[in-house]
Protein backbone atom coordinates (compact mmCIF):
# COMPACT_ATOMS: atom_id res chain seq x y z
CA UNK A 1 0.00 0.00 0.00
CA UNK A 2 3.04 2.29 0.08
CA UNK A 3 3.02 2.95 -3.63
CA UNK A 4 -0.52 3.93 -4.57
CA UNK A 5 -0.56 5.14 -8.17
CA UNK A 6 -1.08 8.86 -8.59
CA UNK A 7 -4.06 8.32 -10.87
CA UNK A 8 -5.84 6.35 -8.16
CA UNK A 9 -5.20 9.11 -5.64
CA UNK A 10 -6.47 11.72 -8.11
CA UNK A 11 -9.56 9.67 -8.88
CA UNK A 12 -10.38 9.18 -5.20
CA UNK A 13 -9.81 12.88 -4.55
CA UNK A 14 -12.13 13.70 -7.45
CA UNK A 15 -14.84 11.44 -6.04
CA UNK A 16 -14.38 13.01 -2.62
CA UNK A 17 -14.73 16.51 -4.05
CA UNK A 18 -17.84 15.61 -6.03
CA UNK A 19 -19.46 14.03 -2.97
CA UNK A 20 -18.54 16.88 -0.65
CA UNK A 21 -19.80 19.48 -3.14
CA UNK A 22 -23.17 17.74 -3.32
CA UNK A 23 -23.42 17.49 0.45
CA UNK A 24 -22.31 21.10 0.91
CA UNK A 25 -24.94 22.30 -1.59
CA UNK A 26 -27.62 20.38 0.32
CA UNK A 27 -26.49 21.95 3.60
CA UNK A 28 -26.50 25.44 2.12
CA UNK A 29 -29.94 24.95 0.56
CA UNK A 30 -31.33 23.92 3.95
CA UNK A 31 -29.78 26.89 5.78
CA UNK A 32 -31.41 30.33 6.03
CA UNK A 33 -28.66 31.78 3.83
CA UNK A 34 -29.53 29.34 1.06
CA UNK A 35 -33.07 30.73 0.85
CA UNK A 36 -31.79 34.13 -0.32
CA UNK A 37 -31.82 34.00 -4.08
CA UNK A 38 -30.87 37.51 -5.22
CA UNK A 39 -28.84 40.35 -3.81
CA UNK A 40 -29.26 43.79 -5.40
CA UNK A 41 -26.08 45.51 -6.53
CA UNK A 42 -26.59 49.06 -7.75
CA UNK A 43 -29.76 48.57 -9.76
CA UNK A 44 -28.90 45.17 -11.23
CA UNK A 45 -29.47 41.88 -9.51
CA UNK A 46 -26.65 39.42 -9.00
CA UNK A 47 -27.22 35.79 -8.06
CA UNK A 48 -24.51 35.16 -5.46
CA UNK A 49 -25.88 32.20 -3.52
CA UNK A 50 -26.54 28.62 -4.54
CA UNK A 51 -29.99 28.10 -5.93
CA UNK A 52 -32.27 26.43 -3.44
CA UNK A 53 -34.90 25.64 -6.06
CA UNK A 54 -32.69 23.04 -7.76
CA UNK A 55 -33.72 19.56 -6.78
CA UNK A 56 -30.98 17.34 -5.42
CA UNK A 57 -29.94 14.46 -7.63
CA UNK A 58 -29.16 11.01 -6.33
CA UNK A 59 -25.93 9.10 -6.69
CA UNK A 60 -27.75 6.48 -8.75
CA UNK A 61 -28.79 9.12 -11.26
CA UNK A 62 -25.19 10.32 -11.54
CA UNK A 63 -24.10 6.74 -12.29
CA UNK A 64 -26.76 6.52 -15.00
CA UNK A 65 -25.54 9.83 -16.42
CA UNK A 66 -21.98 8.48 -16.43
CA UNK A 67 -23.13 5.39 -18.34
CA UNK A 68 -24.88 7.63 -20.88
CA UNK A 69 -21.75 9.78 -21.15
CA UNK A 70 -19.60 6.69 -21.74
CA UNK A 71 -21.87 5.55 -24.55
CA UNK A 72 -21.95 9.02 -26.07
CA UNK A 73 -18.16 9.27 -25.79
CA UNK A 74 -17.73 5.95 -27.60
CA UNK A 75 -20.20 6.90 -30.34
CA UNK A 76 -18.69 10.36 -30.80
CA UNK A 77 -15.15 8.99 -30.90
CA UNK A 78 -16.18 6.34 -33.43
CA UNK A 79 -17.92 8.79 -35.74
CA UNK A 80 -15.16 11.39 -35.37
CA UNK A 81 -12.49 8.77 -35.99
CA UNK A 82 -14.18 7.50 -39.12
CA UNK A 83 -14.74 10.97 -40.53
CA UNK A 84 -11.20 12.06 -39.64
CA UNK A 85 -9.75 8.92 -41.22
CA UNK A 86 -11.71 9.37 -44.43
CA UNK A 87 -10.77 13.05 -44.68
CA UNK A 88 -7.10 12.33 -44.01
CA UNK A 89 -7.02 9.47 -46.52
CA UNK A 90 -8.71 11.58 -49.18
CA UNK A 91 -6.16 14.36 -48.68
CA UNK A 92 -3.12 12.14 -49.06
CA UNK A 93 -1.80 10.96 -52.40
CA UNK A 94 -1.60 7.43 -53.75
CA UNK A 95 2.05 7.17 -52.78
CA UNK A 96 1.27 7.47 -49.06
CA UNK A 97 2.01 4.57 -46.74
CA UNK A 98 -0.53 2.51 -44.85
CA UNK A 99 -0.95 4.92 -41.94
CA UNK A 100 -2.08 8.01 -43.82
CA UNK A 101 -5.46 8.08 -42.08
CA UNK A 102 -4.27 7.23 -38.58
CA UNK A 103 -3.56 10.79 -37.44
CA UNK A 104 -6.91 11.92 -38.83
CA UNK A 105 -8.68 9.11 -37.03
CA UNK A 106 -7.03 9.94 -33.71
CA UNK A 107 -7.68 13.66 -34.14
CA UNK A 108 -11.31 13.08 -35.05
CA UNK A 109 -11.83 10.81 -32.05
CA UNK A 110 -10.19 13.31 -29.69
CA UNK A 111 -12.34 16.17 -30.96
CA UNK A 112 -15.66 14.37 -31.33
CA UNK A 113 -15.61 12.08 -28.27
CA UNK A 114 -16.37 14.76 -25.64
CA UNK A 115 -18.97 16.33 -27.92
CA UNK A 116 -20.79 12.99 -28.12
CA UNK A 117 -20.55 12.56 -24.35
CA UNK A 118 -21.94 16.07 -23.72
CA UNK A 119 -24.84 15.57 -26.10
CA UNK A 120 -25.65 12.15 -24.62
CA UNK A 121 -25.67 13.49 -21.04
CA UNK A 122 -27.83 16.42 -22.10
CA UNK A 123 -30.42 14.23 -23.84
CA UNK A 124 -30.45 11.68 -21.02
CA UNK A 125 -30.79 14.28 -18.27
CA UNK A 126 -33.40 16.44 -19.97
CA UNK A 127 -35.58 13.40 -20.53
CA UNK A 128 -35.60 12.98 -16.75
CA UNK A 129 -36.19 16.65 -15.89
CA UNK A 130 -32.62 17.70 -15.05
CA UNK A 131 -31.49 20.64 -17.17
CA UNK A 132 -27.93 21.82 -17.45
CA UNK A 133 -25.76 23.41 -20.08
CA UNK A 134 -24.50 21.23 -22.90
CA UNK A 135 -21.41 23.39 -23.49
CA UNK A 136 -20.39 22.91 -19.86
CA UNK A 137 -20.58 19.14 -20.28
CA UNK A 138 -18.53 19.28 -23.47
CA UNK A 139 -15.94 21.49 -21.78
CA UNK A 140 -15.76 19.06 -18.85
CA UNK A 141 -15.23 16.24 -21.33
CA UNK A 142 -12.33 18.06 -22.95
CA UNK A 143 -10.83 18.65 -19.50
CA UNK A 144 -11.18 14.91 -18.91
CA UNK A 145 -8.49 14.34 -21.55
CA UNK A 146 -5.99 15.46 -18.90
CA UNK A 147 -6.64 12.12 -17.21
CA UNK A 148 -4.03 10.60 -19.49
CA UNK A 149 -4.40 6.87 -20.08
CA UNK A 150 -7.52 6.78 -17.90
CA UNK A 151 -9.43 8.99 -20.35
CA UNK A 152 -12.06 6.24 -20.72
CA UNK A 153 -13.11 7.18 -17.18
CA UNK A 154 -12.11 10.82 -16.86
CA UNK A 155 -13.85 12.13 -20.00
CA UNK A 156 -17.32 10.82 -19.00
CA UNK A 157 -16.76 11.83 -15.35
CA UNK A 158 -15.67 15.31 -16.38
CA UNK A 159 -18.70 15.62 -18.64
CA UNK A 160 -21.16 14.58 -15.93
CA UNK A 161 -19.53 16.71 -13.25
CA UNK A 162 -19.48 19.87 -15.37
CA UNK A 163 -23.04 19.29 -16.60
CA UNK A 164 -24.36 18.84 -13.09
CA UNK A 165 -22.50 21.89 -11.81
CA UNK A 166 -24.19 23.97 -14.52
CA UNK A 167 -27.71 22.86 -13.67
CA UNK A 168 -30.35 25.54 -13.86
Amino acid sequence: MRHIPRLTVLFLTFLRLVGSTTLQAQRIAASPVGRISRVPSGGASADTTPRADRPAISAGFVLEQTAAASGGFAAGALVGGLVGGVLASAGSGRSAGGFEGLIGMIGGAVLAGPVGAGIAVNRFSRARGVEGRTWAGITGGYLGWFGGPAFYFTVPLGTVTAYNLSRR
